[in-house]
């Protein structure tokens, strides 16, 4: 891959690109985080089995990510000024396109339909769907009802599309540099700074929304579980004072029978021991001792 761009892109369009250096020298210059994000990008190219001009995009559109920086990140907001920071976007909207032209180019010389897998004909249908207008209405539609559910915010937020620039602007700048026709980039690519700003906002927004959401949704998850344990605690309390009453009530009643057994017992031994029956009076001190014997007596 690294030979198809150093021989894709020659002469003034070089230039252009890689800062007046060569593929290979351009790279040198990147950084730790780029270089590796270029390596893994160039092992993973698959120019000829590409399924699609869309599949093509997406990997100009990482690619020039890795070769030339990210223009939608949280710093560039503060790191650079106004001034600097349009500068830069414009330059690298424009390598973007030169980028995704020519690799499409060699792409359509280069492809081969009969090597492209029903997976990835299907993976790059899914993601063309989702980086598409369509799939941004999508997301703004669901968004949208998300919202109408109480106390929830949107889990995601709908994608602004870069500006582009004319293939006559973009040929006069690779002709004669961008601060030639600064002028006339900034009037084509006028919003692109407030595209940039929201979708940077876009790109944090949604981390820090799903940390929220995990934070509320494990405190309803918490507060469910505690709830639950609480009614299980109260109904085992519950089932367990009726099991008491049950058994007392119960245990009074055998405690009775009990004691009528015992009294007809002792008054048929009284009588086999001294061969009358006892008197009342007797008989109301057998019957006092058996109950207090068994806890019946008040």
């Amino acid at each position: 891959m690294g030979e198809v761009l150093s021989q894709t892109f020659t002469g003034k369009t070089a230039d252009f690109l890689y800062q007046e250096k060569s593929f290979h020298e351009y790279q040198e210059t990147l950084s730790w985080t780029q270089k590796r994000s270029m390596r893994k990008l160039l092992k993973s190219s698959t120019l000829q089995t590409a399924a699609s001009p869309e599949a093509i995009e997406r990997f100009a559109l990482e690619l020039s990510e890795a070769l030339f920086g990210q223009r939608d990140t949280f710093n560039q907001r503060f790191l650079k000024n106004k001034e600097q920071r349009i500068t830069e976007s414009d330059i690298n909207i424009m390598k973007e396109q030169i980028l995704r032209k020519g690799l499409l180019a060699v792409w359509k010389n280069e492809a081969d339909p009969t090597r492209v897998k029903l997976l990835h004909k299907f993976t790059d249908r899914t993601w063309t769907l989702l980086f598409s207008k369509k799939g941004e209405l999508f997301t703004l539609a669901s968004s949208i009802y998300h919202v109408t559910i109480p106390g929830r915010p949107p889990l995601f937020l709908p994608r602004y599309f870069d500006k582009q620039v004319s293939e006559e602007t973009l040929f006069f700048v690779i002709r004669d540099g961008y601060l030639a026709h600064k002028d006339r980039v900034r009037h084509q690519l006028k919003i692109q700074d407030n595209i940039e700003a929201y979708n940077t906002f876009r790109r944090l927004y949604q981390p820090i929304i799903m940390g929220l959401l995990f934070v509320i949704l494990g405190e309803e998850a918490w507060e469910k579980y505690t709830q639950s344990i609480n009614e299980d605690v109260d109904k085992i309390v519950t089932d367990l004072k009726n099991q008491r009453e049950f058994l007392d009530s119960n245990i009074s009643d055998i405690k009775k029978d009990q004691a009528q057994w015992a009294y007809a017992q002792a008054l048929n031994e009284f009588q086999q021991k001294w061969g009358e029956a006892p008197t009342a009076e007797e008989q109301n001190i057998i019957r006092t001792r058996i109950e207090k014997s068994l806890g019946l007596a008040h």
